[in-house]
């Protein structure tokens, strides 16, 4: 709410396509790759590969990011760093949310249809993480 009455309309002023190509480029392939790349000698599949490169690591520290640069810095393109920031954190919102129901349906069809020797790597049970808790009397 904060991101769309306070960063938005100061952005929407400054926004031209390239920027918007450029938000889009961030939200896949530039976000993509990388996740991709960590993820590599795991033995995940493909599927998998991808679904974690869409719904992985997502824009919220973006917006404490730029806000940081672009008042601690004395960069120039501040105006750029920021209106880009925004929009790839706007269409995160969407995107994301309008894709969430269907690519994770479409994700766990697809971890059906695998032989049970893929899909044994693809589901592993974790362990139980024990957590210390205080009890207070």
């Amino acid at each position: 709410m904060l991101f769309g009455a306070i960063m938005l309309p100061e952005a929407v002023n400054h926004v031209s396509w390239i920027y918007i190509i450029y938000a889009l480029m961030s939200l896949t392939f530039i976000r993509m790759v990388p996740v991709m790349i960590s993820l590599i000698g795991k033995g995940l599949t493909i599927p998998t590969l991808l679904y974690l490169g869409w719904f992985g690591p997502r824009g919220v520290a973006s917006i404490l990011y730029v806000l940081l640069v672009v008042d601690k810095n004395n960069l120039g393109g501040e105006k750029i760093i920021f209106t880009i920031t925004a929009f790839t954190v706007l269409l995160s919102i969407f995107l994301h949310g309008m894709t969430a129901v269907p690519v994770a349906n479409a994700y766990a069809s697809k971890i059906d249809e695998m032989p049970p020797h893929v899909k044994h790597l693809e589901i592993k049970k974790v362990r139980h993480l024990p957590t210390r808790v205080k009890h207070i009397n």
